[in-house]
């Protein structure tokens, strides 16, 4: 047999070897079952403590000028409808890779109740894929918040409803990781459009096809970068000791973030914060020093999340006008420090607010 007969019969192996062997776009615009959520004014009091209230000018009881502070919508699907402690986070889907890739392409997936307190999961059958089922390879990488309407201070008898979808699918090598994003969008009893949510979650060591791959069909905010100049605005938030016991009342009862244990088992050293804590005092602090302490001036808002911060360490957010944005506000740049560890945890981040 001679090596042209030879490479004939092997071209069609090496072909299919080249061609991606999942279809990463075909998740883009999965829409999971809706997620019920209420709260009442005993939760927005909470959360506006959790998130810095208890530091700032603000009183907080029997205030007529009370408003629910905005970024609380990031906290309800972890709540969803209940008003008890639970050790598991209800209604939370997960992502089930079971489908050959000529009938269902990479992603197909499904909404479960999860019993565990870290719910999000990738459960990759295919020979070829690593197995994600562990705690340390999930970790959030950025959120993005759109608050359309105020929220009110009580939900109401009727649950509202969060629809949520896949927007974004992308995959990274050299380290692998898959990243997914979903569009969270609260509505309330009538169908009005309350706030709109993105949140990515990235999951180390999953892998699809081999080569950095990225589809989207919807974004948030594009940061700008840093600039070279000092910043405009800087402002030392402490985080208190018990920060996550007073954080994990919101709903989000994962053991990170109350056994130090847990923390020194997947490598945080300890304890750490809830990341959606931080971006909270981000929020707050923003509104509050540019926006008059107006709610209603936080037009939008995204960060990814770095390293991890511990309960007690001092933070520095870093904040530059950067333009103009959109229904007359002010394009702002930040970035937010723990001086403690030296280290960024949170960047790749931008609000528009309307200045007062």
């Amino acid at each position: 047999m001679t090596i042209f007969p030879l490479l004939a019969a092997l071209l069609p192996a090496l072909a299919l070897a080249a061609t991606p062997q999942w279809n990463l776009s075909s998740a883009l615009n999965f829409h999971y079952p809706d997620i019920p959520v209420a709260w009442n004014l005993r939760d927005v009091l909470l959360y506006a403590v959790s998130i810095g209230a208890q530091v700032a000018n603000q009183t907080l009881v029997d205030d007529p000028n009370f408003a629910v502070f905005p970024s609380y919508a990031t906290a309800l699907s972890f709540k969803g409808t209940s008003y008890s402690f639970s050790a598991s986070i209800p209604d939370l889907p997960y992502l089930d890779v079971f489908q050959e890739p000529a009938r269902a392409g990479l992603i197909l997936p499904r909404a479960v109740t999860m019993v565990q307190s870290l719910a999000f999961r990738i459960f990759q059958i295919p020979s070829q894929f690593n197995r994600l089922s562990e705690r340390d390879k999930k970790v959030q990488d950025s959120q993005y918040i759109e608050p359309y309407l105020p929220l009110p201070n009580d939900s109401g008898p009727v649950p509202w409803t969060i629809k949520k979808r896949i927007i974004s699918v992308e995959e990274r090598v050299n380290p692998s990781s898959l990243i997914i994003g979903n569009e969270l969008v609260l509505f309330n009893p009538k169908g009005v459009k309350y706030t709109r949510l993105i949140a990515t979650t990235k999951y180390f060591g999953g892998t699809a096809n081999g080569f950095n791959f990225s589809a989207s069909i919807a974004v948030g905010i594009k940061p700008k970068p840093v600039p070279s100049r000092a910043p405009d605005l800087q402002i030392r938030i402490p985080v208190s000791p018990i920060e996550t016991l007073i954080y994990r009342l919101n709903g989000d009862y994962n053991a990170l973030h109350v056994d130090p244990s847990v923390g020194l088992k997947f490598g945080y050293g300890g304890l750490v914060l809830h990341a959606l804590s931080y971006f909270g005092f981000s929020a707050f602090q923003l509104v509050g020093h540019l926006g008059g302490g107006d709610v209603a001036s936080l037009h939008s808002m995204q960060g990814a999340f770095g390293l991890p911060i511990s309960p007690g360490d001092d933070l520095l957010l870093k904040a530059w006008e950067v333009g103009h944005g959109p229904h007359r506000t002010k394009e702002i740049t930040f970035v937010v420090e723990d001086l403690t560890k030296k280290t960024i945890v949170l960047d790749r981040a931008a609000a528009f607010i309307r200045r007062k």
